[in-house]
């Protein structure tokens, strides 16, 4: 193998599993994901008006909502690829830190600006956090042991 493409390897080749907490992290989360991104896709209406949100009188913002949970569908399956096959797992783990962070951030942002929302989403954005800050640590403790076991002589 070329010297170059040996520095420029994401994911040490002795890493050959993902970690039992990254593992069940990146199940969470990507069940997360993908079970709001499709009840968004299959019904936006419906799954808005559990949380007193009415899509009912507006194409656009349905067409909009949707478009937003097709993401969300397409992260979710990333996610679990990350358990199923180890050399997406750093790519999983950083999208599930950057999705679930996000979404907790930008909804603590909202409710600084805007006031709180109904109890539903100040849960969310709870679960949210909680999750993406899971991952994040669980992401750490990947990485480190990847960079140990490029470094065997330590």
């Amino acid at each position: 193998c070329p010297s170059y493409l040996k520095t420029t390897a994401m994911i040490s080749p002795r890493v050959l599993t993902t970690p039992m907490p990254l593992q069940m992290l990146l199940c969470l989360a990507g069940t997360i994901a993908l079970g709001v991104g499709l009840s968004i896709l299959w019904s936006p209406t419906a799954f808005y008006a559990l949380n007193h949100i009415d899509l009912s009188g507006s194409v656009s913002l349905c067409n909009e909502v949707r478009a937003s949970a097709g993401m969300l569908t397409a992260s979710g399956l990333v996610m679990f690829l990350g358990v199923l096959l180890p050399r997406f797992t750093l790519t999983s783990g950083v999208l599930a830190t950057l999705v679930f962070l996000s979404y907790g951030v930008s909804r603590l942002g909202a409710m600084a600006a805007d006031g709180l929302p109904t109890a539903s989403l100040v849960w969310s954005a709870a679960i949210e956090l909680a999750v993406g800050l899971g991952c994040l640590w669980a992401l750490q403790h990947y990485l480190r042991a990847t960079a140990a076991a490029d470094r065997p002589w330590e």
